[in-house]
């Protein structure tokens, strides 16, 4: 979930990002109408996330993911069957389903963590043991990132990615993200080095951590700088670099794919199928995109990141 999201898929790709002026309101610009038209004008976001033809936000006032667009397999508006009175952390969608991590449970279940799930081979509610920090959602998989251990479980169809038995368990991680058919993660330490897993983001072979021991991390294909964070598209990633704030990106991209930009300091990316887009770290705050297929029409500003509900000074 992020203050930007990216739609893709037939109908063509569209940006949505919160708009700069503190309101939370979400603007959408691209070559969908189910979703251009569809935007609400009226209901503040949290934050936002997209798949193939929708996009979803995730309420401020009620705290469930509210869509539009055009799916066959996802009910626009408040996702349906929905748990009277659910409130969820965040969200996260899938090519053609989502998720939402609930608020914590209290007492004796404080120690369990519930997810929603809703769409394609997905609409059901899991349980899990142990408090989870955060989601995100592959193409026809999700993952989920515990806050004590750090780490990473997987569930969903990995037939395409085989993600969940590529899973690195030995290692702890501060944040993940799922692409199409890999994931990608930020390991805990002074590092902050970005391990992968999945089907190969160079559509070769597959990649996972098969000798921890031996260092062989497949530093190759991800870059060895630390990172403040990291997102995923169909066979790509990208990560915004802890020491200059400028993107990096690695993996498979299409003929004739605009580069990343360089020399400029980005504060927030989000992933979409064969592109990336991110908001310039400047008074502008101006988005910017690369890669192949990415909208031709940009916001002028957008939210530079979630806004936490905690101040940053007590």
């Amino acid at each position: 979930m992020s203050s930007i999201a990216i739609s893709y898929g037939e109908n063509g790709p569209v940006f949505c990002g919160l708009k700069s002026d503190g309101s939370h309101l979400v603007t959408c610009y691209g070559s969908n109408p189910a979703i251009t038209r569809a935007t609400p004008d009226h209901f503040p976001f949290i934050g936002l996330t997209a798949g193939n033809g929708f996009v979803c936000g995730l309420l401020t006032d009620s705290n469930q993911p509210y869509c539009w667009g055009s799916t066959l397999f996802i009910r626009m508006g408040i996702p349906q069957p929905m748990v009277k009175s659910s409130e969820y952390l965040e969200i996260s969608a899938g090519d053609h389903h989502l998720c939402g991590l609930r608020k914590p449970l209290m007492g004796k279940r404080r120690n369990i963590s519930l997810v929603d799930c809703w769409g394609y081979n997905m609409t059901k509610n899991y349980q899990f043991d142990g408090q989870i920090q955060s989601i995100s959602a592959g193409s026809e998989f999700n993952c989920g990132l515990f806050s004590q251990n750090r780490s990473v479980f997987c569930w969903g169809d990995e037939t395409g990615s085989r993600v969940i038995g590529l899973i690195p368990k030995e290692l702890k991680f501060r944040k993940i993200a799922a692409g199409g058919f890999h994931v990608c993660g930020i390991l805990t330490g002074v590092k902050s080095k970005v391990i992968c897993w999945g089907n190969n983001l160079d559509l070769e072979e597959e990649i996972s951590v098969p000798a921890l021991y031996a260092g062989q991390l497949n530093v190759d294909l991800a870059p060895d700088d630390p990172m403040l964070s990291v997102v995923g598209g169909r066979f790509h990633a990208c990560g915004i670099r802890s020491y200059d704030r400028e993107v990096v990106c690695w993996g498979y991209f299409v003929d004739r794919s605009t580069p990343p930009p360089t020399g400029v300091k980005l504060y927030e990316i989000a992933g979409g199928d064969y592109f990336t887009c991110g908001v310039l770290a400047e008074t502008s705050l101006l988005p910017v995109c690369w890669g192949a297929g990415f909208p031709s029409t940009l916001p002028l500003a957008v939210a530079p990141g979630v806004c936490k509900i905690i101040p940053c000074s007590a």
